[in-house]
């Protein structure tokens, strides 16, 4: 695989960053497994900026680690990085029952024999780019001590072929976690009950992601909707306030008795689907992609947000509500 590198502009890649216009930034051609580009993410520049410096740092004996609720962009900014930049992105999502001897491959049936099939961390170990460890912070005691030499970039040992394998000089590792390594008390992610392991948390830079601001959130639903502004901006609002419910909750355990994080991704499908259901209420189509799925306690609370912040537009169709 033969992989070139040309040097573009900041202004051309990231034209809404003033810091990075003045750069110029290695983009990558050749490289397979490449993700496109999400037109409409808004990307957080200060992420950024720390992320392309330790991307591209003269030294780099940590990995990077990306945390934040759910639903905040974290997988999404990293697919944006490669994407603008030409790297491969081999994905791993990380769970509780993952061993660590899969992190090197497994045994298979091909044509009728065993064979061994290598990872994808093996695969992107030979050919470079991003290893996406998605949701690391799933993962057992032992499944992130046997992490070590991989974030690290030291040769990788396959013990079922005898082969040592040394990591491209293009082999990156990001993690994407709900917290920085600690144990999530709030009780909405119920695997991760512990601290991570120090000497796995100590490999790691880290940087936080947050929800969008209103005025993004509504810029957003735009780009990707043709509601009127008005019913845009509400919806941003309401997502915010249950937003701030949840995180009261966290301080104030069972007050307020919201647990789920009303994210821009689902704050884009109500709006999404409610164009498809313009006959359903706003109400309707917010059980449909939010509420079902929630506790009764928890719905009871999130339809008397809605009542309060949204008013009787909650309750009317698109139609009805667009002429408010």
């Amino acid at each position: 695989m033969s992989i070139k590198v040309n040097h573009v502009s900041g202004s051309e890649l990231f034209p809404s960053s003033a810091f990075l216009a003045t750069k110029n930034l290695p983009v990558f051609a050749g490289m397979l497994n490449v993700p496109t580009v999400n037109p409409n993410y808004r990307v957080n520049e200060r992420n950024l900026r720390i992320a392309l410096g330790w991307l591209f740092g003269k030294s780099r004996n940590m990995s990077l680690a990306c945390f934040g609720e759910t639903g905040t962009g974290k997988t999404e900014f990293v697919a944006f990085i490669a994407a603008k930049l030409g790297l491969s992105l081999h994905r791993v999502s990380v769970s509780e029952s993952m061993r660590p001897e899969t992190l090197k491959g497994n045994i298979g049936i091909k044509n009728g024999e065993t064979v061994f099939e290598e990872s994808v961390v093996v695969k992107a170990y030979r050919e470079g780019g991003i290893l996406l460890l998605d949701e690391m912070d799933k993962g057992s005691y032992d499944l992130l001590a046997s992490l070590h030499p991989i974030l690290e970039g030291k040769p990788l040992a396959i013990e079922k072929t005898g082969e040592v394998v040394n990591p491209h000089p293009l082999f990156r590792v990001i993690a994407t976690c709900q917290t920085p390594g600690i144990a999530d008390m709030t009780g909405r992610y119920g695997s991760i009950s512990t601290d991570m392991d120090e000497a796995v948390k100590r490999r790691f830079i880290w940087i936080g992601f947050a929800y969008p601001d209103v005025s993004v959130d509504t810029e957003i639903l735009g780009d990707l909707t043709k509601l009127p502004f008005k019913i845009r901006l509400i919806m941003a609002s309401f997502a915010k306030t249950v937003r701030d419910g949840m995180a009261t909750d966290a301080m104030n355990a069972g007050e307020h008795h919201i647990q789920s994080a009303l994210s821009t991704r689902v704050l884009v499908d109500w709006a999404v689907l409610w164009e498809s259901l313009s006959d359903f209420t706003m109400r309707e189509v917010f059980d449909v992609v939010f509420t079902a799925a929630s506790t009764a306690e928890e719905k009871t609370a999130l339809i008397e947000l809605g009542k309060l912040h949204i008013g009787p537009m909650f309750d009317m169709n698109l139609a009805d509500a667009a002429s408010k």
